[in-house]
């Protein structure tokens, strides 16, 4: 973790209220996983804490307080549209320097940095709120490219501009011309305090079920490994636009069977999810420093990952097997995983807790407040 303040922050007053904005309130992934461990303690400490939905909201916040959203449906009326427009800036030009505007991806950057530029305008430094960009991904993902003209206005207007690790902010710093600080996501389940000696025979896959996480290329690579190991199983944890293709695509395997939809499951419960795995299995195309490998890892779960970032493939060397990335590669490494005497998986599976300590969440909230206060 890093502290690389992007401007000068002269006489500003305490943070009291943080503002988060995401794509859709309640909606499972790594950004809402991150909130619903960072958001309660965030409120211990004092800090009022609201959010913005780009999209929507799909099920309740976090934690109590304002959810505020200005999307209107596609068919709106110009006029309907034009009245969100003057809520949203209403809205910002509200925010003053004792709150906080914490973006969490480019999407609510493109929505808010319009607005947030306009009030910046009209005020001097000293009465501006605190704006913070957070990027989840890396920064050669798609995500990035496609968004970039949105990042790098969002590094020009924001005070503080974040990664998920240090690899990603030295890369943006490079391409940005600024400071870039990194601070992990926390994971949402208990960091084990004990190796783990038991390897269960199931492969668990946690992830949204949507096209770039190639979940399919699990599903494929577990029914080809499945024939050499009649005792393992595969469950897909999670929910997305693909579920039912993939359901489909599992019914239609050999050994469909063997895999089991759990669908999303309360972050309560998440520990135990990974406490009856042997394995992760994780195939994106692109990540940036995935919530549910460092879960896996905090519970001693080896993991089986494409190169989908930097920092995935540092992890999966660790505390895993990385393949190359194609599905016939993938095919091979869940093989050799599924494959091992139970002795190198428990050397691993301690590779894997040390891995985790950085995702802690006492640590990452602890780097936050820092972030807020200073």
């Amino acid at each position: 973790m890093s502290d690389a303040p992007g401007r000068d922050r002269t006489a500003r007053p305490p943070i009291r209220r943080v503002v988060f904005a995401e794509d859709a309130v309640g909606r499972f992934g790594g950004v809402e996983t991150l909130l619903r461990v960072l958001a309660p303690r965030l409120r211990e400490s004092g800090l009022k804490v609201e959010y913005l939905s780009h999209e929507p909201p799909s099920g309740p916040a976090p934690t109590p307080g304002a959810v505020r959203c200005f999307a209107v449906p596609g068919s709106a009326s110009r006029w309907v549209r034009l009245a969100a427009g003057l809520r949203r800036r209403a809205f910002l030009a509200s925010l003053g320097p004792r709150d906080a505007l914490v973006m969490m991806n480019e999407t609510t950057a493109a929505e808010l940095l319009p607005g947030l530029s306009a009030a910046h305008r009209l005020r001097p430094r000293s009465r501006r709120p605190l704006s913070v960009m957070q990027f989840h991904s890396r920064f050669d993902s798609a995500w990035r490219v496609r968004g970039d003209a949105i990042l790098r206005r969002a590094g020009a207007v924001c005070e503080e501009f974040l990664a998920l690790n240090e690899q990603e902010a030295r890369r943006f710093a490079a391409a940005y011309g600024r400071q870039v600080g990194s601070i992990p996501n926390p994971v949402a389940v208990p960091v084990a305090q004990t190796p783990r000696t038991r390897r269960p025979t199931r492969v668990v896959c946690v992830a949204r079920l949507a096209p770039e996480k190639r979940v399919d290329w699990v599903l494929r690579a577990f029914d080809a490994a499945a024939s050499r190991h009649p005792g393992w199983e595969l469950e897909v944890v999670g929910d997305g636009p693909e579920r039912a293709a993939l359901e489909r695509l599992a019914a239609s395997l050999e050994h469909g069977q063997r895999i089991r939809f759990r669908g999303e499951v309360p972050t309560a419960d998440l520990a135990g999810v990974y406490d009856a795995a042997g394995l992760l299995a994780l195939a994106s195309d692109f990540e940036g420093t995935p919530m549910v490998l460092a879960e896996a890892m905090a519970r001693g779960v080896p993991v089986v990952c494409t190169p989908s970032s930097e920092a995935v493939e540092a992890t999966a060397r660790a505390a895993g097997f990385l393949s190359e990335d194609s599905p016939e590669s993938f095919t091979r490494a869940l093989t050799e995983a599924m494959s091992q005497e139970e002795s190198a998986w428990r050397e691993l599976s301690a590779a894997a807790l040390e891995q985790a300590r950085t995702h802690d969440p006492r640590a990452v909230v602890e780097h936050w407040l820092r972030l807020l206060r200073r």
